[in-house]
């Protein structure tokens, strides 16, 4: 019990912040922002990767306070920076309990993407929740427990499952930016197209705690490291995808309206206006 006070001790001293985000938004994109800082560790889906007990943990909540506890916490407690970042979009997949039940409670970036965008990135991929190899590892799905109920999803088509999961990870968004700030911590919630702009990477950096001000050439790296960002996932033809994706989103809609009736005015809300967004090339 000492030596896993001492690496709790350790992994706080370290000040450390995780995405809440669906993945294809931009998430590597984000880690590389961070490692544009002095004295931070930034990192993606690094090992000890969150995907060797995701899938297990959605059935069995100790399995992922087991990973943390014996896996995750001491890597962090071990690392020389000052800070820790990790953008990986597993997270939010019932690693963001077991970090708060082990006394290990982060500050959080809330990274959304509009919905419809996720889902025609990931359909692209072919990862698709419970039905292709990706989706299984990687994704949610409507049958885990905890997750938003779909009624009738085995007979939707794949779009419906991608675009599925994406509300489900803004309803995650909503529920943990509660939470989060409840217990005191920091929560940045940013767009991904907001994050192509130097100013506001400073600001959501300043929120975080991060110093920016006194950092060498840091707009100059800035701007180089968005020159590369742009191809159009998610845009144009998408293998797979339904003819009439307003018919099929709303069929979604429809189906979780009972669970989480305000899902849709919330999230409509939020992507009111705003364009579609590229995202990193390595993303692709």
């Amino acid at each position: 019990m000492l030596l896993h006070q001492q690496t709790v001790d350790r992994a706080n001293l370290k000040r450390p912040v995780f995405a809440v985000t669906a993945g294809r938004s931009g998430t590597k994109y984000l880690q590389k922002l961070f490692a544009l800082l002095p004295d931070t560790l930034s990192l993606h889906e690094s090992s000890p990767n969150f995907v060797h007990a995701m899938r297990h943990a959605q059935t069995n909540p100790e399995a992922a306070v087991a990973f943390v506890r014996d896996q995750k916490l001491p890597f962090i407690a071990g690392q020389d920076e000052a800070r820790y970042v990790e953008t990986s979009p597993l997270f939010c997949k019932g690693f963001a309990e077991a970090f708060i039940r082990l006394g290990v409670i982060p500050d959080i970036i809330v990274l959304r993407r509009n919905p419809r965008e996720i889902a025609r990135s990931l359909l692209r991929l072919n990862s698709v929740p419970a039905r292709t190899g990706l989706g299984v590892r990687y994704l949610l799905q409507p049958n885990d427990p905890g997750a938003l109920p779909l009624p009738l999803w085995t007979h939707m088509s794949n779009y419906q499952l991608c675009f599925w999961y994406a509300l489900e990870i803004e309803r995650r968004q909503l529920r943990y930016a509660e939470i989060f700030r409840d217990l005191g911590r920091r929560v940045v919630e940013v767009q991904l197209m907001e994050l192509l702009d130097f100013q506001r990477f400073r600001a959501v950096a300043g929120e975080l705690g991060f110093l920016t001000t006194a950092v060498k050439d840091l707009e100059t790296r800035f701007e180089e490291l968005a020159q590369i960002r742009h191809n159009t996932v998610g845009e144009g033809p998408v293998p797979g995808v339904d003819s009439d994706l307003g018919a099929a989103e709303n069929a979604v809609w429809d189906g979780i309206f009972h669970y989480e009736p305000l899902l849709r005015t919330k999230v409509m809300a939020r992507y009111e206006g705003v364009a579609p967004a590229p995202i990193p090339d390595d993303e692709a």
